[in-house]
């Protein structure tokens, strides 16, 4: 899905970046992002390197969890991971084994800048 997404910069809003599965699961992640900046009317937070990032209102306790999207409940809060690296689709669960390219490195150094203004 990657290589197949137009690169560029955009505005969501974190109500718009869930996807409803029947079963809950993490979604809207952003990979490959080189920038990012989530704000409020009080605060912001940036983020800049090479990584992958979703914000959702719910957390990852919550989607995994919650057996039903209709069960979850928005607590008002919202949510921010932030990842060095994703592992391909795939688990080796029902398909292959997934490649080494598609999977996480066990050693390396990566660096991010994150500012809370």
């Amino acid at each position: 899905m990657h290589s197949s997404c137009d690169f560029g910069f955009y505005t969501s809003h974190v109500n718009r970046e869930y996807y409803n599965y029947v079963k809950p699961q993490e979604s809207g992640s952003h990979y490959g992002t080189r920038k990012m900046q989530i704000s409020n009317i009080d605060n912001s937070v940036k983020v800049e390197g090479n990584f992958s990032f979703s914000y959702l209102p719910y957390s990852i306790k919550q989607l995994s969890e919650t057996k039903h999207d209709f069960e979850l409940v928005k607590t008002g809060k919202n949510y921010l991971a932030v990842d060095f690296f994703m592992r391909g689709i795939g688990s080796h669960a029902c398909g292959p084994e997934l490649l080494d390219k598609y999977k996480v490195p066990r050693k390396g150094k990566c660096t991010l800048l994150i500012l809370v203004v």
